[in-house]
């Protein structure tokens, strides 16, 4: 009886949070489909989000595997073009998608192309945080992560605390977008 209990309470978990997501994400059923549809573009969550210019974490994860999924495709030079051009698909409200080594040089930065071939290893935030190596570890570790940290916001100016996912390309690459938000 204990454990038909606790068979059920947990799958009953796992269902609340499945259906929670979904209500939480209107666009994470799309989860799978990383096209422009997926990310929100000309939805109505796009549009509540469109008012205060900013993407959302999961349009910023969504941001990045699409870039992923098309330097894999396409090449690194191709994609790097791609990710610097404001015009493509790698540029949604203040989201933008980057690209660094292991060894913290910037490969590509869709919104600072001065930061282009600089190594920023010892690059702090506003608080202090070596934040490009704290993006080293956490890609030693794992394929996929998430982090924080402070960083000038183009659409405002400002620095903001930002979010960012970050996915591991090879041994020695990985890519990155964030999203911004105030506390």
């Amino acid at each position: 009886m204990v454990k038909k209990f606790i068979l059920f309470t947990v799958i009953f978990t796992i269902s609340i949070s499945l259906v929670a997501d979904r209500v939480n994400n209107p666009i994470a059923k799309e989860k799978l489909d990383v096209s422009n549809e997926a990310i929100g573009f000309g939805s109505q969550v796009d549009e509540i989000n469109s008012v205060n210019m900013r993407g959302t974490p999961f349009q910023a994860k969504e941001l990045t595997l699409k870039a992923y999924d098309y330097l894999i495709k396409n090449g690194q030079e191709k994609a790097f073009e791609a990710f610097e051009d404001p015009n493509s698909d790698f540029f949604y409200l203040d989201l933008y998608v980057f690209v660094i080594d292991m060894n913290g040089k910037m490969l590509v930065h869709g919104r600072d192309k001065s930061l282009k071939g600089k190594n920023l290893i010892d690059l702090k935030d506003s608080k202090g945080i070596y934040f490009i190596q704290k993006f080293i570890k956490k890609m030693q570790l794992c394929d996929e992560s998430w982090t924080d940290y402070h960083w000038r916001n183009y659409n405002t100016n400002e620095v903001e605390s930002k979010l960012t996912f970050l996915k591991k390309i090879d041994d020695n690459t990985f890519i990155g977008c964030g999203a911004y938000y105030k506390k």
